[in-house]
């Protein structure tokens, strides 16, 4: 049955059941739970924002001197934070523009739950500090490399595959992208790593051209 061929109620009734991603019934069809990869394209596509989105990217700037970089789209800390409040219309609008230009739905998923990653770490540890233009989209790539590395196939992603012929796609995508954020080795422990390292990398940095300027 092709959706063209439904008619409105109907159709309001399979994008209900899709959104609410939960198994369901729907004309004598089974519509199964929504894997992490299609909730992160919903997601993505929708531009549905997690909570406290819009504050934690106003944390991140004032912790990042210069600035963020959202793929090629750049946040600047100045004079962001000088003529804009982290609860105004303006302010948001333009996190959004920025955000939405993204092209692929997975992927804005994916620098969504970085800057969360991001803004809880510098929430918890006050002396953070990003000194480099904090690059949201060389970061994932870091995480999805750093799973690819450790070789490790979750248990979730391979439940999910035997239940429906219909997600045999699988094969043909990242896997990075199908693990569940609240897995004990998730998406958000790579996230998690990749950000670790970028501030022991800087950190390593700012040692040397401290030890090149000592007076003997």
């Amino acid at each position: 049955m092709e959706i063209y061929g439904l008619s409105p109620y109907a159709v309001h009734q399979l994008l209900y059941f899709t959104l609410l991603r939960k198994e369901a019934n729907f004309q004598g069809m089974t519509l199964y739970c929504l894997n992490h990869y299609q909730k992160r394209f919903i997601d993505g596509a929708l531009c549905v924002v997690p909570r406290n989105f819009y504050l934690s990217i106003w944390k991140i700037l004032r912790r990042s001197p210069n600035g963020m970089l959202v793929e090629k789209e750049s946040i600047p800390q100045l004079p962001t934070l000088d003529v804009m409040t982290a609860d105004e219309i303006n302010f948001k609008f333009y996190i959004e523009v920025v955000i939405s230009s993204v092209e692929e739905p997975v992927r804005r998923r994916l620098v969504m739950e970085m800057i969360g990653v991001i803004a809880t770490m510098v929430e918890r540890n006050p002396e953070v500090i990003f000194r480099d233009c904090l690059n949201i989209g060389s970061l994932i790539d870091n995480a999805k490399q750093l799973f690819e590395t450790k070789n490790i196939q979750t248990p979730s992603l391979v439940e999910t595959c035997e239940k429906s012929d219909s997600l045999k796609l699988l094969s043909r995508v990242d896997r990075f992208e199908y693990l569940s954020p609240s897995l004990e080795r998730g998406s958000i422990f790579y996230m998690t790593q990749a950000v670790i390292n970028l501030l022991v990398s800087e950190s390593r940095i700012k040692d040397d051209m401290n030890s090149n300027c000592v007076i003997s």
